[in-house]
């Protein structure tokens, strides 16, 4: 999904970073420059006909050096390396830390009480395995919680994530068409619709462990490929990529819970 990103970004004009720490420090120097002449002009030498033209370099070079840090700080530096750091983070932290909360140690009830909080730190239960190559755009999770064995395959662009899920072939007889499959999580797939989520077509997918990471669990699988289009950058915020990492979490527990309750898993 990287292939258009090439050290671009939304703006009509990209400043290199060499660029602009080389105009930072150039402003930083100007603006010493400036208070040590005038320092000498009023106190030193007693020159007061360069009071005026230091404050004026002064008063140019801070208004220039805010600026500056306000490119720094609130520019994103859209380039192709920052994207991939980005990725990477969201793949092997972000995703990861939501889905372990799948299965969890239940506490014990407590009396509330104001201004007390008498809970635990969250135990996890959930078992969770990664393939990620840093620098790709794609992650596998291997998750056992439940009960079940559960695979989940994500991508993340800069405007698209897309999620796809993976379910064992039985030995029924006669065996079920992918559509049949997923036809029973129609739980799932609602609320998956409702939170803006565009389903794709299920599928069957023979000799999965011919591509598909080293450990896949199953020889054959079905697959429900599913996409949300963003808008607005995700990747740099760091609230809605946490949102979309804990509502993937949610659903893919909902997707372990329906499908066990109709023996799908």
């Amino acid at each position: 999904m990287l292939e258009e990103v090439n050290a671009i970004s939304d703006r009509a004009l990209f400043v290199p970073r060499w660029v602009r720490w080389l105009g930072l420090i150039f402003i930083v120097l100007l603006l010493f420059c400036s208070l040590a002449i005038l320092f000498l002009g009023a106190y030193e030498m007693r020159h007061p006909d360069w009071i005026a033209p230091a404050l004026s370099v002064l008063q140019l070079s801070g208004l220039a050096a805010f600026v500056m840090l306000i490119v720094f700080f609130v520019d994103r530096g859209q380039n192709k390396q920052t994207i991939g750091s980005l990725i990477d983070q969201f793949l092997v932290a972000d995703i990861p830390m939501n889905l372990e909360k799948i299965e969890h140690k239940q506490g014990n009830f407590h009396a509330w009480q104001k201004g007390k909080i008498p809970y635990t730190r969250m135990t996890t239960k959930t078992k969770l395995k990664v393939s990620h190559d840093l620098g790709t755009n794609t992650a596998y999770y291997l998750v056992e919680a439940l009960g079940k064995t559960t695979v989940i395959q994500t991508q993340a662009s800069i405007k698209r994530f897309n999620i796809v899920l993976y379910l064992p072939m039985t030995n029924e007889t006669p065996r079920l068409s992918a559509v049949e499959i997923f036809a029973a999580f129609e739980d799932t797939i609602s609320g998956a619709k409702d939170a803006g989520y565009h389903i794709g077509t299920a599928a069957e997918t023979i000799a999965a462990s011919n591509y598909l990471p080293p450990g896949f669990p199953w020889p054959d699988c079905y697959t429900l490929p599913l996409h949300l289009n963003k808008k607005d950058g995700y990747l740099y915020n760091t609230s809605e990529r946490e949102h979309i990492a804990q509502d993937m979490a949610i659903m893919v527990a909902a997707f372990i819970h329906e499908g066990t309750r109709k023996g799908r898993m």
